[in-house]
């Protein structure tokens, strides 16, 4: 199954298969990415829905009236298939660390030995192109992961 992630300023959509995704993932920890945490569907980012901005402790009243004051992000929810939104500054730091993961990146697929897990690296191995047009897309800003 493919994760769809969608841009919530351009309405443009980045689609990566589940290994290539879970390789991005891995791949921006190993080159300092911290998760800063998914947000539920019905926190959707200021401008990219109605109503609902993201949580925020220093927002305006409006926006803190409609942020859930006890909700914390979703550690772990970069993975699942469940609507939520990655925010302005994670999307910023996932490029960044992408960015910096891709010279390290062969240009040539490898191939992995049966049984033995390849490593991120190995998993995007010959897709440059795929991580810059990732990088691309994190710059549009927050997205939602499908």
């Amino acid at each position: 199954m493919s994760f769809v992630l969608q841009s919530c300023e351009l309405g443009v959509e980045f689609i990566a298969s589940e290994p290539v995704w879970q390789a991005i993932l891995l791949l921006a920890r190993q080159f300092g990415w911290v998760a800063e945490g998914t947000l539920r569907a019905d926190h959707s980012m200021a401008g990219c829905g109605a109503g609902a901005v993201r949580k925020s402790s220093s927002g305006t009243q409006a926006e803190q009236s409609v942020a859930v004051a006890d909700y914390e992000p979703e550690r772990f929810g970069y993975d699942r298939h469940e609507s939520l939104w990655v925010t302005p500054e994670d999307a910023d730091a996932l490029a960044d660390a992408v960015e910096r993961a891709t010279p390290e990146v062969p240009q040539c697929p490898v191939e992995s030995a049966p049984g033995v897990v390849p490593n991120p690296i190995d998993c995007v191995a010959g897709r440059a192109e795929t991580l810059h047009e990732f990088v691309a897309f994190c710059r549009h800003g927050p997205f939602r992961i499908t």
